[in-house]
């Protein structure tokens, strides 16, 4: 380290770690952890006469595409949809615990006021 220079707090963390940067990178995506698990999604999609829909699935995709090809027979009527909103879960029940949040009266004032501004344009 230069004179003059006080020792950051990474530098006195860092410890064995090296001092080139390039490795210290390397060696930190080697932390991020890998979830092999499937992630659920909880979204809401919009469909005609201002239906709103809020549902949880593992392929979000394909579920989107179900809802606009008519086979949900909940919102087989409302057709065709747009994703407006989705979340991203790594545990089932906190998923459907946040699908059912978000349905309830206090999950729609988040949606609204998350949403605010695609709401004004709308």
């Amino acid at each position: 380290m230069e004179r003059g220079f006080p020792q950051s707090r990474y530098d006195r963390d860092a410890g064995s770690r090296s001092s080139n940067p390039d490795l210290i990178g390397k060696e930190l995506l080697g932390q991020i952890p890998h979830h092999p698990q499937r992630m659920l999604y909880v979204y809401l999609i919009k469909g005609k006469n201002n239906y709103f829909y809020t549902g949880c699935t593992s392929n979000l995709r394909k579920r989107f595409h179900e809802h606009n090809l008519g086979v949900v027979v909940s919102t087989k009527l409302y057709r065709p949809f747009i994703l407006i909103y989705y979340e991203a879960c790594l545990n089932n029940k906190d998923a459907y615990n946040r699908e059912k949040y978000l349905k309830s009266r206090l999950g729609k004032n988040y949606l609204r006021k998350r949403l605010k501004n695609w709401y004004n344009k709308a």
